[in-house]
Formats: structure tokens, sequence, C-alpha cells
């Protein structure tokens, strides 16, 4: 009976010690892919909030740089503003949604956003090997980067008349 401890201890060990830099490695894995995506992410979203527009070339550059990796799964870009109806004198929350965007983009090759507008762009990372197995083992579809902010449209010139 002792001997069959002694297999279990070692067969325990041997587990302990294949498994743990199996789980780090992956979960280095998937750090490093989130922070590369979320680095994408944000110059994508600063360019549109400070320009006011996305054109469809800044979009097939984002997109072609995160498919690089082979992960990604969704992209989803929206924005929304309040907006006063005159004839009704009600003020309304109006979204334009990522099937809008894209057929602007599709149409005109650019769109251009409203200053004072909410962006809102969040990219689903569908992760491979042993990042993606632990990531399923937890029931999650992916990793979910998200950003976002004001669109301020900095392209107009500010005049200052201070002397």
């Amino acid at each position: 009976m002792e001997a069959f401890s002694r297999v279990v201890e070692l067969a325990a060990a041997a587990a302990v010690l294949f498994l743990y830099p199996v789980i780090s490695i992956g979960q280095n894995e998937a750090l490093i892919l989130t922070l590369t995506f979320r680095v994408y992410t944000a110059e994508l979203a600063d360019g549109i909030r400070t320009h006011g527009y996305l054109t469809l070339e800044e979009y097939e550059e984002y997109r072609s740089r995160c498919e690089g990796f082979g992960i990604l799964g969704e992209i989803r870009i929206e924005t929304s503003g309040q907006r006063y109806e005159e004839t009704a004198g009600v003020w309304y929350e109006e979204v334009t949604t990522q099937e809008e965007i894209m057929d602007e983009l599709s149409r005109n090759g650019y769109v251009r956003f409203r200053q004072g507008d909410s962006l809102m762009i969040a990219v689903r990372a569908d992760l491979e090997g042993i990042a993606g197995v632990l990531y399923k083992m937890t029931g999650e579809e992916g990793i979910w980067i998200r950003t976002g902010g004001v669109i301020r449209d900095e392209t107009e010139p500010v005049y200052s008349f201070i002397s």
C-alpha cells in the first residue's frame, strides 16, 4: 500500500510540475494578445475622437493588423448622442449601429460622426492554443476589449484672440 501511495504522490508531483508552466504560458499569451489588441483599438478610437471621422482605409488597416494574429472574432463600432426634436419639443437618444457605419463606409469610403457623441468600440479576440483552452474552461467565448470616449473633432482650427 505504501508503494501505491508513493506512485500517486510522484504522479501528482509530475502533473503539478507539468501543468504550472503550461497554465503560466497560456496566461502570458492571453495577456500579450489582450494588450496588443487594446493598443490597436485605442489608436483607432483616438483617431476617430480627434478627427471626427473614420475612413475605409483606416478601418481596413485596423482590421488587418488585428487579423494578423488569426484570432479576430468581431468588431463593433457604435456612437450615440442626444438629439432635440423641435416639433415635439423633446430630447431623444440616437444610436448609430455597426451596420449603419459599415454601410456608410462602403458607400462613401468614410463616415463622419457628430461632435459631442459618445463612441464605443468593442473587439473580441477568440483565443487559440493554451490560452484558448483556459478561456473555454471558464465559459468565456473570448476576450472583449472595449474603449471609447467623446468625439471632439479637433480638425477645425481654434482661434485665440489673446495677443
